[in-house]
C-alpha cells in the first residue's frame, strides 16, 4: 500500500517494522484481547499443535480488531484506515507544526 500525503511525501507500507505505522486496538476490544491471550497461555493444551492453534486464534483476533495508522514524517499528518474492505484512508491534520512527527515510533524502553 502507498499513501500519498498532501505534503507530497509517499508513505510506503510494503514491509514490517515501520516506524511510521501503528496497529491500534480500540478500547472496547482491549480487555477482551488480554483475556484471549490469558486463555491461550493457560488453556492451550499440552501438545505443540494445541499451542500453535491457540497462538493462531490470538493472532486472528488481533487482525480482526486492530485499525492501521500511519504518520507522515514531513508534515505530521495522521492517516487511519477506514472500515474493512473499503480501501478508504482518513487524514487528520495536526493543529500546529510543532506536533511531533514520530508519534507512532516505539518507545525504546518498551522494545520487545
Amino acid at each position: 500500500m502507498k499513501i500519498s500525503c498532501s505534503c507530497g511525501k509517499i508513505l510506503v507500507d510494503q514491509t514490517d517494522d515501520l516506524p511510521y505505522k501503528a496497529h491500534i486496538i480500540p478500547d472496547q476490544h482491549y480487555f477482551g484481547l488480554l483475556e484471549a491471550i490469558d486463555d491461550a497461555i493457560e488453556n492451550s493444551g499440552p501438545s505443540p499443535s494445541d499451542k500453535e492453534a491457540a497462538a493462531m486464534r490470538v493472532r486472528n483476533l488481533i487482525g480482526k480488531i486492530t485499525k492501521l495508522a500511519w504518520q507522515c514524517g514531513v508534515c505530521g499528518r495522521l492517516y487511519f484506515d477506514g472500515p474493512p474492505r473499503s480501501n478508504t484512508v482518513y487524514q487528520f491534520v495536526p493543529a500546529d507544526e510543532n506536533i511531533p512527527k514520530e508519534l507512532l515510533r516505539r518507545r525504546e524502553e518498551g522494545h520487545l
